[in-house]
């Protein structure tokens, strides 16, 4: 509803400084004061006062603070006026169609049971799913537990744990094995995913690596699962994954034994909000994982 550069204002205004906006946006300090900056420019308004420690909201910052929060939290409550006139309306929270294969049949069964009721989509990375749920902006979201584990505000039930594999190039000598033990990895060269995709998970999946001692040997960091997949298609190096994401025909994957390593997918919901119907649709998540 709010132009993105008002988003960007509201945020820091919320965490107190630039950088901690710019974390929580997944910016860069520089990028995002920039964006402020054309904010003010298009405003003919000054709305931080920049010389202290930390940016202070001036008069004007004041005002179109409180008129810009108004209008956002008007715009949600109209949101959820027509969400209880359309009852039989769900927005689906998920980190990507690759990862999410059984997500599709889940959705297709429930839409034979119910076909009155209208889904709707919104992608996101491992951090940025249950931001959307937590923002209003999804009302069930499929995820990690890592990631909807750190919210107070958000209820979740574990639908399985991932086995734990490598994902290697089909002409890596490590295809011709279907499972290994984690002491015969522990010198290849590694592809992980970013804190960029989720800040929980990448902790976690940090203290892994050093707990199976291979810390050392990351290559290459990358932003998206699709980077991920490339690199290790090319034979740039090996990763550590869930094996239920593995669709591609060009990698291996392979069962990782006595790994620290360990991975859970949930299907999460706000504690607040919640209908009948989307009290179905989890209920069927349930019954249909397990």
């Amino acid at each position: 509803m709010l132009d993105k550069k008002i988003k960007y204002f509201l945020t820091v205004v919320e965490e107190g400084s630039f950088s901690a906006a710019a974390r929580k946006l997944l910016l860069s300090q520089s990028a995002l004061s920039q964006q402020v900056t054309i904010l003010e420019s298009e405003l003919s308004v000054k709305l931080f006062d920049r010389e202290g420690y930390r940016p202070s909201l001036t008069h004007s910052g004041k005002r179109y603070y409180k008129v810009c929060r108004d209008l956002q939290v008007q715009y949600r409550e109209m949101v959820e006026d027509l969400t209880v006139l359309e009852k039989n309306f769900i927005t689906i929270g998920f980190t990507g169609s690759s990862e999410n294969r059984e997500l599709r049949t889940l959705i297709r069964e429930f839409q034979n049971e119910y076909p009155d009721v209208t889904f709707s989509f919104l992608e996101g990375n491992f951090e940025e799913v249950f931001n959307n749920l937590r923002n209003h902006d999804v009302d069930i979201a499929f995820g990690l537990e890592s990631e909807a584990s750190g919210y107070s505000d958000i209820s979740y039930y574990q639908l399985y744990e991932y086995e734990i594999c490598i994902i290697c190039a089909c002409s890596h000598p490590l295809a011709a094995r279907d499972e290994i033990d984690v002491s015969e990895v522990k010198n290849e060269d590694l592809i992980v995913l970013s804190r960029n995709f989720g800040r929980r998970t990448y902790a976690q999946f940090m203290q892994s690596l050093d707990a199976d001692g291979m810390d050392s040997h990351i290559k290459k960091t990358v932003d998206t699962f699709d980077e991920l997949m490339f690199n290790v298609v090319i034979g740039e190096g090996i990763a550590i994954v869930g094996g239920n994401v593995v669709g591609d025909s060009d990698v291996k994957a392979v069962k990782l034994n006595h790994t620290n390593h360990k991975s859970a997918y949930v299907v999460g919901y706000r504690k607040d909000q919640i209908n009948p119907v989307h009290e179905k649709f989890i209920k069927k998540s349930r019954k249909f994982f397990s």
